[in-house]
Order: structure tokens, then C-alpha cells, then sequence
């Protein structure tokens, strides 16, 4: 069967989205699960819910192609958390796998959301792979093309969180799919009304402002636009006596 050799290169560049105000990280990578060990990155403190490695790992792949096609080749990642009281105890946060062959044919950044972890941390991590030998005529599998099932979101996850995800993922670009799913403010204010107030309200007009009757004294009456408005007289007020000449003598 022929087969195709691959010089890897595979960093591991931050883990983030992780819900701990502190915290040491490491991150094991694996040809599969339980396989032999390929690298293992420095303990990392946590800073701003985030674990930057910026760790790369050189390996060889022999992948197989089966009928032009390159048979898939996973990787699998485990990231620890390391706590110290009295003594030093490491658990392990969450697991990943990556099918690699879906980089071959160009370097790929892949945000891998972790399995098997309480919370929604992703592994962020860059894979570029060179041909060194073996046969150069193979294709990549729809499957491998497609989304890997472990950057899936998982169905435990809220809606919103799914969301977040996708959003991220995508760099920033809502999907229509997601955008569609989001109701409209409008309608949930007309279903809100409509429960409280009522089917009947719906197409109802609003009323005419009310007003009162039309002052008399306000409008003219000899087809001026002045209205016929009578000054209120002075209250309080007495007029100035009459001024009396007086003679004056010398």
C-alpha cells in the first residue's frame, strides 16, 4: 500500500476560555490516545483566563493513502492542571484529538474545543506538514476537509455558549444559520402584548389626541388672525390723580 512521509511541525499556542481566576497548565500531545508521547509543553501560569505556550513539537508521519486518498492520522492532546497545597497534585483538565492530514496540503490554525471538561476551554494550536517521501499524488477525504469531530460543539453546551463558539471559531463571522435562529425584538414585544393585552389590540390605531373644547375667546371674529382677546383689568392698581395747574407769584 503506498504511503506518504511527512515532517510535522505542531505548536501548541495558548489554551484560553478557562474559568479560573488562577492556575499551572501543561499540554501533552500523543500520536493517539495512549500512544507514544510526542511533546509535552512547559507548565504555564494562567493570566486573564488564558495559558500561552507558543510550544512546537518535530515529528515524522507515515500516513497511509488507500485508493488516492490519505487514511486519516490523529493527534491527541490531554491538558493537566497542576495544584499545589501540600503537596502537588495534577488533574486533568480535558482531552482533544486533531486529524492532522487535514493539513497537508497547507499549515492550518485549528481552535480545538476540548472534550470530556466542565467548562468551554479551547486549544488553540498550528500545524504545518512538509511531503519528504512516499507517493506526492494523494487527496484529502471529504471527511478530512470537513470539520473534525473534535472542534464539534458538544450538546451539553447552552445555545448561547454554541453561539460563542461558532462565532469564534469563524474569526468573528456569525453564520447565517445562527443569525436566523435569533428572534426578532419586535415580534416578542407584539407576542408580549398580545398575551397580556389581548389578540384584539394588534392593528389598532392609536387614538387621536384628545382635546378639549374650542375657547371662543381665542378665536377672531372680524377674519383677522389676531384672536379677540380681552385684557383681565389691573387689580391692586389705582390710576395717578389728575396734575392741577397752580398760578405761581414773583
Amino acid at each position: 500500500m503506498p504511503t506518504g512521509q511527512f515532517q510535522v511541525r505542531l505548536t501548541i499556542e495558548e489554551l484560553k476560555h478557562v474559568p479560573l481566576p488562577k492556575g499551572n497548565f501543561y499540554v501533552q500531545a500523543s500520536r493517539h490516545r495512549g500512544g507514544s508521547q510526542l511533546g509535552c509543553t512547559p507548565t504555564v501560569a494562567l493570566s486573564k483566563n488564558r495559558a500561552q505556550f507558543g510550544s512546537g513539537f518535530h515529528f515524522e508521519a507515515r500516513i497511509s493513502i488507500s485508493n488516492g486518498v490519505l487514511d486519516p492520522c490523529e493527534v491527541h492532546f490531554s491538558v493537566h492542571q497542576e495544584t499545589i497545597t501540600r503537596r502537588l497534585i495534577t488533574t486533568t483538565l480535558g482531552v482533544v484529538s486533531l486529524n492532522i492530514s487535514q493539513c497537508a496540503h497547507s499549515p492550518s490554525k485549528r481552535q480545538l474545543l476540548l472534550q470530556e471538561c466542565r467548562s468551554n476551554c479551547i486549544l488553540a494550536v498550528h500545524v504545518s506538514m512538509k511531503l519528504v517521501g512516499g507517493d506526492p499524488t494523494f487527496q484529502l477525504s471529504k471527511s478530512s476537509r470537513q470539520k473534525s469531530p473534535s472542534e464539534e460543539l458538544s450538546p451539553s453546551h447552552s445555545r448561547y455558549e454554541q453561539e460563542q463558539l461558532e462565532h469564534e471559531r469563524l474569526g468573528g463571522v456569525i453564520p447565517a444559520a445562527i443569525r436566523a435562529t435569533r428572534p426578532d425584538p419586535e415580534e416578542v414585544v407584539d407576542v408580549v402584548l398580545a398575551s397580556v393585552l389581548g389578540e384584539g389590540w394588534l392593528g389598532q390605531e392609536e387614538p387621536d389626541e384628545v382635546c378639549g373644547p374650542e375657547d371662543e375667546s381665542l378665536t377672531p371674529t372680524d377674519g383677522s388672525l389676531t384672536p379677540n382677546v380681552t385684557a383681565p383689568p389691573l387689580v391692586g392698581h389705582m390710576s395717578a390723580p389728575p396734575i392741577i395747574p397752580t398760578s405761581s407769584t414773583c
